[in-house]
C-alpha cells in the first residue's frame, strides 16, 4: 500500500506537466469571454489566474525558444504568447482586459552575457492599436535605443503570408503560427487506460495556434564579445511597472511551485531564485525521486535558458522549435525512471524566417 502511495505522488507530481496543459482550451475560451482563467498550463497560463494583474493571455508566456540558424553569426529569439485552439486569432496586447488605465504590455526578451543572472541586453517589442484585419505597428528597442520603429514594424495580419520586418541586420516578425510545443496529455493523465508509447500516441497541442514574435539578429548584438559566446536568455511580460509573467526554461515554475509561489515567481527576477525558490525545489525534486535533488535545483535555478551562440547544438543548449523538452526534463528529473511520451512534433518548420509553421 505504501508502495502503491509513494508511486501515485510521484506520478502526481509529474503529472502537473499534464494537468496544467490539460486546461488550455477551457482556458483559453474562458478568457476569450472575458472571464478571469480558471486554471494553469505548462508554462500556458501557468500562474493562478496570472495574477497580479491578471486574466490575459495576450501576456502570458507559453514558449521561449533561442537557435542557430542557418548563419552562424546569428541568433533566432523566438517569444509565444496567446495559445489557442485552431482558427482563433488574438492579437498582440495594448492593456489588461478588465483593468482600468493599464499601460500596454511590453514583450521582453532578457540576456544575459556574463554569468550573473541579470539583464544585460533588454531586447524590447510595444504594439499598436489593432487594425481590422488583425495587423498592429510594433517596435523593437535595445536597452531603450529604437532597432525597429512603429512606421516600420508591422505584424501580419490574419491568414495572410508572414510580413518579415527587415531593418539593417535585424529580421523581425510578430503574428499567428503553428504552436510548436507537443507531448501526449492522455497518457500523462492515464485517460481511458492509456500509458505511455502504447501505441496510441497523441499530442495535445496539434492544431493549436499561439502569437509568436521572432527576431533574427547578429550574436554581437547579444554577447559581450566575440571572446564570451554564452549568454542566459529568458522572457518576460510587463505593463505598467508591473511583471506579469517570465520564462527561461520549459514547465519550470509549473511543475516545481506551488500556490501563490507561482505568482511570486512570474514577478521576480533570476537572480532571487535560488534564494527564494531553492528549498521548494529541492522538496519537489526529492519528492519526484531525483538522484541528487540539490545539485539538480542548482541546475534549474536560475530560470535561464542557457545558449552558447557559437553551437548549433539544442536543449539544454538553447532550445530549437523541434526539441523534444518534455523528454529531455522527464528523464532528467525522474533520474530515467520515465523516458519520454513517445511523441513527435507534429509541426511542419520552414527553412527560412520566421522558422514556425503556418497557422492552423
Amino acid at each position: 500500500m505504501r508502495a502503491t502511495m509513494l508511486v501515485n505522488r510521484r506520478m502526481l507530481m509529474i503529472a502537473a506537466f499534464a494537468v496544467a496543459a490539460g486546461a488550455l482550451a477551457f482556458t483559453a475560451l474562458i478568457v476569450r469571454e472575458g472571464g478571469p482563467p480558471a486554471a494553469r498550463a505548462a508554462d500556458h497560463l501557468d500562474a493562478p489566474g496570472l495574477m497580479p494583474p491578471g486574466g490575459s493571455v495576450q501576456s502570458d508566456i507559453t514558449d521561449l525558444y533561442a537557435f542557430q540558424p542557418s548563419n552562424p553569426a546569428d541568433t533566432v529569439l523566438v517569444l509565444n504568447v496567446n495559445t489557442g485552439t485552431a482558427g482563433s486569432n488574438f492579437t498582440f496586447g495594448r492593456g489588461i482586459p478588465g483593468v482600468g488605465n493599464t499601460r500596454g504590455v511590453l514583450y521582453n526578451f532578457n540576456i544575459d552575457n556574463n554569468g550573473d543572472a541579470v539583464t544585460d541586453v533588454n531586447l524590447r517589442v510595444r504594439f499598436g492599436q489593432p487594425a481590422a484585419d488583425g495587423s498592429q505597428q510594433f517596435e523593437l528597442r535595445r536597452n531603450g535605443k529604437l532597432l525597429i520603429s512603429m512606421d516600420q514594424g508591422l505584424s501580419t495580419a490574419f491568414g495572410a503570408a508572414p510580413n518579415v520586418v527587415t531593418v539593417g541586420d535585424v529580421k523581425a516578425f510578430a503574428g499567428r503560427r503553428d504552436d510548436p510545443f507537443f507531448f501526449d496529455l492522455a497518457a500523462f493523465l492515464g485517460l481511458n487506460g492509456r500509458s505511455f508509447c502504447d501505441g496510441q500516441q497523441t499530442d495535445f497541442f496539434a492544431g493549436r495556434n499561439v502569437s509568436s514574435i521572432v527576431l533574427e539578429l547578429p550574436n554581437r548584438v547579444l554577447t559581450a564579445d566575440s571572446a564570451h559566446p554564452k549568454i542566459g536568455v529568458w522572457a518576460s511580460t510587463n505593463a505598467g511597472g508591473t511583471q506579469i509573467d517570465r520564462m527561461g526554461r520549459p514547465a519550470i515554475n509549473t511543475v516545481f511551485n506551488h500556490g501563490d509561489d507561482k505568482n511570486r515567481f512570474n514577478a521576480g527576477d533570476p537572480v532571487n531564485d535560488r534564494r527564494d525558490f531553492g528549498a521548494s525545489f529541492v522538496s519537489t525534486l526529492t519528492a519526484l525521486g531525483a538522484a541528487d535533488p540539490n545539485g539538480l535545483a542548482q541546475v534549474l535555478l536560475p530560470d535561464i535558458l542557457t545558449y552558447d551562440t557559437s553551437s548549433s547544438a539544442g536543449f539544454l543548449n538553447g532550445r530549437q522549435l523541434s526539441n523534444d523538452v518534455i523528454d529531455a526534463e522527464l528523464n532528467l528529473i525522474t533520474n530515467g525512471k520515465i523516458t519520454g511520451d513517445c511523441v513527435a512534433n507534429d509541426s511542419t518548420f520552414a527553412d527560412t524566417f520566421p522558422y514556425l509553421g503556418s497557422p492552423n
